[in-house]
């Protein structure tokens, strides 16, 4: 649940849960892609999702699953880059 903590002149309600964290692999861009594609492991409905950004280090972090739960990525194996 959240908590009310003053912000300037009332109180407003602060949600103080975690997103639930997800494991996702990342793959590299080849000569026929240039986005970097992730496969995520939903831990709210136990599915496969497939996401993509453009830049290795925006993969990591909050965002919405396609199932449409909030969750928080953590990548736990990239594929394919450069060392």
């Amino acid at each position: 649940m959240g908590s009310l903590e003053p912000v300037g002149n009332g109180a407003r309600l602060m949600n103080r849960t975690r997103l639930p964290q997800a494991n996702a692999s990342l793959y590299a861009p080849n000569t026929e892609r240039s986005w970097w594609w992730l496969s995520i492991t939903c831990p709210s409905c136990s599915s496969i999702h497939l996401g993509r950004v453009r830049e290795a280090d925006q993969a990591p972090g909050p965002r919405r699953a396609p199932c449409g739960k909030r969750i928080t990525v953590r990548v736990r194996r990239t594929y394919g880059a450069q060392p």
